[in-house]
């Protein structure tokens, strides 16, 4: 989520009427540098100056000054709120708590309380006229919800920054495709792959293959790992990249790529201690999770299909896993780096 931008310093405008108001909050929730408007807006709603804002239930509390409001909420400001005795009894103005308009004083929650709110508070303990009450009424508990997928937002931008850093710290190559494989999301690991790779290449974040027949086997991947979401899906491509793909929610799934060159890259020795294999599973278990298919396991190690099928399905209840695409994402999440061999 992009900074909410510095202090706006405040500008007379035009009084908004509570669905503009609104309309500016949802804006705001996916536009940050807007914040300072809709501030600035209950502001000139108050009429007084200054107004203050206090948000609360989104980690520290904050505090807003409309007339200049820093559009950043992780600012604790002004200090001049607290010396002029602004947040009192004599200041309350309006506020909403968890979706419910506040008239009274007495009924705001305690400072310790966790619950979400937005309190309006004046220095001169500015009494609203009709007009403006009406509208702050109609306009604030969607002021404070939008506040709230500003934060939800930001929070998952954060999680997928730190998922994907943990993803390209552990060598795993993700990525998310849509059914017509234009790419959802992408960490660096799996970039550099397709960047690397003669057969594969991204075209306006739409994930193609150069060879019409690996581009088929890929469309056929994700909709077959779309529409059968409690199935396995994985295809070989002509250059030995490997994709096994499964569906993470509606209309996309996620891949993961395993190339040619990471084939020994996970320890045998470990994998057996780890999941308590015998010496056998865990060769098996090292080549399957890099990408190699049941047979090409059994000629590599000079083992019958059933041989080999037999000891994966072993491997599966180690690990406590169903399906192929779990176990394999069992056996990566568990290891250290494929890019550093033990």
């Amino acid at each position: 989520m992009p900074s909410l931008g510095p202090r706006v310093p405040q500008q007379s405008g035009p009084v908004l009427s509570s669905w503009e108001l609104i309309e500016l909050s949802y804006e705001a929730a996916m536009a940050p540098e807007l914040w300072g408007r809709v501030f600035q807006a209950l502001g000139t709603l108050v009429g007084q100056r200054p107004t203050t804002a206090v948000l609360r239930g989104f980690g520290p509390t904050r505090y807003i000054n409309c007339e200049s409001p820093e559009a950043n909420f992780h600012e604790i400001s002004p200090i001049q709120v607290f010396t002029t005795k602004a947040l009192s009894r004599r200041g309350f103005v309006l506020g909403v708590v968890e979706g419910k308009v506040i008239d009274d004083w007495g009924d705001l929650p305690s400072e310790a309380s966790q619950t979400t709110a937005l309190v309006l508070f004046n220095v001169q303990g500015a009494t609203l006229d009709g007009a403006s009450q009406m509208t702050l009424r109609g306009a604030l508990p969607h002021v404070l919800r939008s506040i709230q997928v500003h934060f939800t937002l930001e929070h998952f931008e954060h999680e997928a920054k730190s998922l994907s850093a943990c993803l390209d710290t552990m060598g795993h190559r993700v990525m998310v495709l849509a059914r017509d494989g234009s790419v959802v999301f992408l960490n660096t690991a799996a970039k550099r792959c397709i960047d690397q790779a003669s057969e594969m290449e991204l075209e306006n974040h739409v994930l193609r293959c150069a060879l019409p027949s690996d581009d088929e086997a890929l469309r056929s991947l994700t909709e077959r790992a779309l529409d059968a979401p409690d199935q396995d899906a994985a295809v070989r491509l002509s250059g030995g990249i490997t994709l096994f793909a499964r569906a993470s929610g509606p209309g996309s799934a996620t891949v993961f790529l395993a190339d040619a060159d990471t084939t020994r890259s996970l320890s045998p020795a470990l994998l057996q201690q780890t999941f308590d294999l015998t010496a056998a599973e865990a060769e098996v278990a090292s080549l399957f999770a890099t990408g190699d298919a049941p047979g090409a396991i059994g000629e590599r190690l000079e083992l019958s299909d059933r041989v080999v099928r037999r000891h994966i399905k072993t491997i599966q209840t180690k690990t406590g896993t169903k399906r192929h695409v779990e176990l394999v994402t069992r056996l990566l999440q568990t290891l250290p780096p494929l890019d550093r061999p033990l």
